[in-house]
């Protein structure tokens, strides 16, 4: 049986009672932050200039052609194979679409030792794997003022769907700011966010080593 949990409109899954922890990581990371804040962007370059550093790939049901570099889009038939088949560490499902943590990628990780990385848009998924594993979680402010623009240059969604789930991602974070190791500001400059980023991969990796 899997553990079902409710939020609102949103379910989640996890495979708790069918797995154990697959291990240990070096350092594992859970990005959180509304759309457009620049996680994708960022943990993209910054994946160029550390190459301790890998990008958890989720698969997803979203429809192909989305923007986000960590989604693999799949049908929802092999979606549902993959979870019968035990491929996947958690599944959350968000804005009517199911998205799948590989276990094979934290295995892999966790063998590598790297500084792996997961961009998470479910509060509740993050609480899950902050509980199950040595997780530090960051969260990427962007400037409120600007991103609901900055968001309609990037994409075709209605833009006042968009600006309600701005504030809705928003809110989780005022509501659970304590589950949060550190906040990423990011004012689209990036250069600035890679250097607040890249100082604390170093200073974990540091604090991880004397464990």
């Amino acid at each position: 049986m899997h553990d079902h949990y409710r939020s609102g409109t949103l379910w989640l899954t996890t495979m708790m009672e069918r797995f154990a922890p697959i291990g240990d990581t070096h350092l594992l990371v859970g990005l959180y932050g509304v759309s457009g804040s620049g996680k994708s962007t960022v943990m993209k370059i910054l994946g160029l200039v550390n190459k301790a550093l890998t990008v958890h790939t989720k698969d997803s049901t979203r429809k192909p052609g989305t923007n986000e570099d960590d989604l693999r889009c799949i049908s929802e038939d092999e979606f549902r194979a993959n979870e019968a088949n035990g491929v996947y560490e958690l599944i959350y499902y968000k804005y009517g679409n199911y998205y799948g943590i590989r276990r094979d990628q934290l295995r892999d990780a966790f063998e590598c030792r790297s500084i792996h990385c997961i961009i998470i848009r479910d509060i509740t998924a993050l609480q899950i794997l902050k509980r199950r594993y040595r997780l530090r979680a960051l969260y990427f402010h962007a400037d409120p003022e600007t991103a609901v623009e900055h968001i309609r240059r990037r994409d075709r969604e209605d833009p006042e769907q968009r600006l309600l789930r701005l504030r809705e991602e928003y809110k989780e974070f005022i509501d659970h700011n304590t589950l949060f190791d550190h906040v990423i500001v990011n004012f689209w400059d990036v250069n600035n966010a890679l250097l607040q980023l890249q100082r604390l991969f170093e200073l974990w990796d540091r604090q991880q080593r004397l464990i």
